[in-house]
């Protein structure tokens, strides 16, 4: 299972955000811009914690591994969020629309975000969350997928975004190796 790269930044769509710190996962309210709490990030309380640079060491992960840092259409992955910490609540999901499909796995559910979004079951200490993506047919180029994980319920938290380029026809049918995908990491 190899890494994609990250980069932090704004919503391509503005629908699915961040994790509310509800132990049955985030709220309606956290569908906006990727921070806690409900509403816009002006509006939000400190009460969910403060928002760490970067992706504060957390990753999504992809299985089976990505060609060339670039998703395959019509194949089903296994996306885990893991880092370097445990955590107690995250938000993800697709950006893109037409980009596939999700579906939530153990201690996950669909948000109230919409479908193309997963968050946490339980607000409990864990190492890792996965659910499925099934990628979309060919032809649909970058997939964006948002993820924001939250140390502990008035600890940190980290919105992030990562960016998959469709792979090319030649490369799912030559490759025998993956590698990951280009990396630029901003904080805003």
């Amino acid at each position: 299972m190899r890494c994609c790269h990250l980069y932090s930044g704004v919503w391509l769509l503005g629908g699915l955000s961040a994790v509310a710190a509800y132990g049955s996962g985030a709220a309606f309210g956290a569908c906006d811009d990727g921070v806690p709490g409900v509403g816009s990030a002006a509006s939000q309380s400190t009460t969910h914690g403060t928002r760490g640079a970067g992706n504060g060491n957390y990753n999504l992960f992809f299985a089976p591994d990505l060609v060339d840092g670039a998703w395959t259409p019509d194949t089903s992955y296994t996306v885990t969020v893991s880092g370097l910490a445990a955590f107690e609540g995250f938000l993800g999901g697709l950006m893109t629309p037409g980009g596939g499909t999700i579906t939530p796995a153990a201690n996950v559910k669909t948000s109230t975000c919409g479908p193309g979004s997963v968050t946490h079951a339980r607000s409990t200490s864990k190492n890792s969350v996965s659910w499925t993506w099934v990628s979309p047919p060919s032809g649909v180029g970058e997939v964006v997928f948002r993820t924001t994980v939250l140390s502990a319920y008035g600890g940190q938290f980290w919105v992030f975004e990562t960016s998959l380029s469709e792979a090319a026809v030649s490369d799912v049918t030559t490759a025998t190796t993956s590698t990951t995908a280009t990396t630029t990491t901003t904080t805003t």
